[in-house]
C-alpha cells in the first residue's frame, strides 16, 4: 500500500508460478475519510490521474490487461484510514474491460484489504 498525499494505491502480486504472473492494483484519488469511492473513470492505461482498478496477467510481458472504465465500474468502501500510521482498510468489487486482446471482461467480487504501509 502506498499513500501519496490524498491518493492511495493498493496492490497485490502473485509471482509464485513464474514465469506466469498476475498483479492487480486499485488507485484511489482524493481519499481523505472513510467512505465509498467509485471506480468509474475511463483511463487507457494505469495513471495517477483517476480512481480505477487494474489487473494484468503476464509471462514476462503482459498477455492481457483489464481496467475499470465509465461503463465497466466498481466501488471501494474505505472503512478505516489513518494517514499518520499509514493504515487503510475496506472492501471492493469491480468489473474490468480488456485493454487489448479479445479476452472477456473480468469480475472481482468480495475483495477485502487491511493494510499498513511502511
Amino acid at each position: 500500500m502506498l499513500l501519496i498525499g490524498d491518493d492511495a494505491r493498493i496492490s497485490a502480486r502473485n509471482f509464485s508460478s513464474s514465469p506466469n504472473e498476475t498483479e492487480f492494483y486499485i488507485h484511489l484519488k482524493n481519499i481523505t475519510t472513510p467512505g465509498i469511492y467509485q471506480l468509474n473513470t475511463t483511463v487507457s492505461h494505469p495513471s495517477a490521474d483517476a480512481s480505477y482498478a487494474y489487473y494484468v496477467k503476464r509471462t514476462m510481458t503482459p498477455t492481457d490487461e483489464w481496467i475499470t472504465s465509465a461503463t465497466e465500474t466498481g466501488e471501494v468502501v474505505v472503512t478505516r484510514i489513518d494517514k499518520a500510521n499509514l493504515i487503510i482498510s475496506g472492501t471492493f468489487h469491480f468489473t474490468g474491460k480488456t485493454i487489448y486482446g479479445s479476452a472477456p471482461n473480468i469480475s472481482v467480487t468480495e475483495g477485502r484489504f487491511d493494510l499498513k504501509g511502511e
